[in-house]
């Protein structure tokens, strides 16, 4: 859920938009037959090898159980026609699935299986996966991957990527898609996405040109994150840019920068995102330096903040269609 607020202004509860896509853009994501496993995936194209930071990994034929580590793995594959079996998440989430994700599954509803820094081996193993999808954040290491390689083939992030934290969302997904044997529908889901994003900034145009972060609160400590993070790329693909201040820092391409509690005016510009825990945390309140500011506050909680924070096609049209006439709403209004 999204609130909006200004400096002395009284905050304002924001209704959630119902649909997912833009309407006049990409239809409805067809929710996945809970049987399907991956039809999508044409047998002509396998055996397949993928290459990743761990080496290859030879794919023989179409796989029909998958399961997923990385934190965005589990939207890809439904959204690429896959129905994984079973799957992990970031240890802030829950086992309830977010909305985007839960209208692509339709019918199928993969197990969780706990947060992804505490992956359980032999219950992997117990469910007899045929391949094993660990691409977009996490915390893997070689013996890690050597152990989830002994149970079916595992494909994790490329080995251009400068960690498993820094995987862009079309990296992600390309990487998935030639996993699942279907690089042509991964392509056409960033595709989508691109059209989606560029209806959303068209309808848009007050938002081009201006400055704005995505903020996370800490402990005396803000972090603000750049464009290198899904959650700065949101705000730059709508045509925001970071504030003079924290541009001129030369971090841009770190995931955050981090503020000190009397630093925090590098970040006043038009727009501060605060991602919080509930609508009712007054992230501003915490700090009287914010009183000064002159940029407006939107604050994000729930599935608003994960959509941003998971980085796929599915949560980034999520995003698009509940977040942006809301951080329009908020500059323009």
């Amino acid at each position: 859920m999204t609130l909006i607020s200004r400096p002395r202004q009284r905050a304002l509860t924001l209704l959630l938009i119902a649909s997912v896509a833009l309407a006049g853009c990409a239809a409805d994501p067809a929710p996945v037959d809970a049987g399907a496993g991956s039809g999508a995936a044409a047998a002509d194209g396998f055996p397949l090898t993928v290459e990743h930071a761990f080496g290859e990994t030879v794919v023989d034929t179409p796989p029909e159980r998958v399961v997923t580590i990385g934190w965005g793995d589990l939207d890809n594959a439904l959204a690429l026609g896959t129905a994984p079996i079973g799957y992990y998440a970031p240890g802030a989430m829950t086992d309830e699935l977010m909305p985007w994700t839960e209208e692509l599954a339709g019918d199928a509803r993969p197990e969780y299986l706990g947060p992804e820094a505490e992956l359980d081996f032999e219950q992997i193993a117990a469910l007899r996966p045929d391949l094993i999808l660990a691409v977009q954040g996490h915390r893997l290491d070689d013996q890690a991957y050597a152990r989830l390689a002994s149970i079916a083939p595992t494909v994790m992030h490329p080995d251009d990527a400068e960690s498993a934290w820094r995987i862009g969302r079309e990296t992600a997904t390309r990487q998935i898609a030639a996993a699942l044997g279907v690089p042509d529908e991964g392509e056409r889901l960033l595709d989508d996405l691109d059209a989606q994003t560029a209806a959303a900034r068209a309808s848009h145009p007050g938002l081009e040109g201006l400055t704005g972060a995505v903020v996370l609160p800490g402990d005396g400590v803000y972090y603000s994150y750049n464009t290198a993070d899904g959650r700065g790329e949101f705000l730059a693909s709508l045509g925001l840019e970071l504030p003079e201040s924290v541009a001129a820092t030369g971090e841009s391409d770190s995931v955050y920068l981090e503020v000190a509690g009397e630093e925090v005016g590098l970040l006043d510009g038009d727009l501060i995102v605060f991602l919080t825990e509930n609508l009712d945390d007054d992230v501003a309140a915490g700090n009287e330096l914010f009183e000064r500011f002159d940029a407006d506050f939107v604050s994000v909680a729930g599935s608003d903040r994960w959509s941003i924070t998971l980085n796929t096609p599915p949560s980034i049209a999520y995003a698009l269609d509940h977040l942006v006439p809301e951080i329009a709403a908020a500059v323009e209004g």
